[in-house]
Formats: structure tokens, sequence, C-alpha cells
């Protein structure tokens, strides 16, 4: 009979143990990911000399998940950047509930091709954001366009998802 939930016991054990050292994976894991990807990266582009004579489009997408009673947007839907400028655009957002919420915002790029030459400098989106009822903030993000983004792409959009983050 021990044999038996001796058996039984062990991989349970040690499942239990794989899975706690895999929660502290998961972090490095995740970073190493986005570094990879170029998702959520914090850098500018050194001695980027702007490429003056092309035109990038940037469009700004947002949406809320679930029925969440915020108001979320950019407050320029459209911007024309050089390759290799700093630039910078605002986003808004209001919590319309009648109690303190914590969001996060989730970016998403498109073409695919053009997520390892967009380069977030500062951006809401690389931390929670925790409001009042009531209460509203804008919020910048600060990006590079790396000058070596091939002629093909002319338009980059970039979308944010607002999450309610569980407490």
């Amino acid at each position: 009979m021990q044999k038996k939930i001796r058996r039984t016991i062990t991989p349970i054990v040690l499942i239990a143990i794989a899975m706690f050292f895999f929660t502290f994976a998961m972090v490095p894991i995740y970073n190493v990911l986005c570094k990879t990807i170029g998702l959520n990266t914090a850098k500018a582009i050194a001695n980027a000399v702007p490429d003056l004579s092309r035109d990038i489009t940037v469009q700004f997408v947002t949406s809320n998940n679930q029925n969440l009673p915020w108001d979320f947007y950019p407050l320029q839907t459209t911007i024309k950047v050089h390759p290799g400028e700093k630039s910078i655009a605002f986003f808004y957002i209001k919590n319309n509930s009648s109690h303190t919420m914590r969001v996060q915002a989730i970016p998403s790029i498109a073409p695919p091709l053009s997520v390892k030459y967009f380069h977030k400098i500062q951006c809401f989106c690389f931390e929670q954001q925790t409001l009042k009822a009531g209460a509203s903030m804008k919020m910048p993000l600060i990006f590079q366009i790396d000058p070596t983004i091939p002629d093909e792409i002319n338009t980059i959009t970039l979308s944010y998802t607002l999450f309610k983050v569980s407490k």
C-alpha cells in the first residue's frame, strides 16, 4: 500500500516543485522574448541621424477590453515622423467608474515587420496605471523609428488595448 502512495505522491511533488521554479523563470523568459522581438523596449537609437527625405505615417488606435468603464484614446490619431528622430504622442485616459481601478495598456504593432524598427523610449504601457473614480490623465509615448526601416514600410499602426488589472 505504501508503494502505491509513494508512486502517486512522488510525481505530484516533483510537478509542484517544477511549477514553483517555472513561475520564477517566467519573468526572465518574458523579458528575453520582448527583447528579441522588440516589444516593450525602452531604447533610443544612439547617434541616429534623422532621414529627412522620408516620412513614416504612425497611426494610433485604442480599445478597452470587457466593458471597461474608461475613456481611452490618442490625442492625435495619426502623425508623420522622419525615421531616426524622437517623436512624442499623447494618450488620454479617464476612470468613469465609481471606484479606484488599475489598468494596463497592451501594445500591438502592424505590420509585424515594423516591430523591430519601432522603439518605445518612454511609454505608459511599461507600467500599470491606477486612477481614482472620475480621475483622468494625459500620458506620453516617446518613440523613435530606426532609420534602417525598409523602404516598403510607409505606415505603422500602433494599437493599445486597455485591460483591467485584478487586485
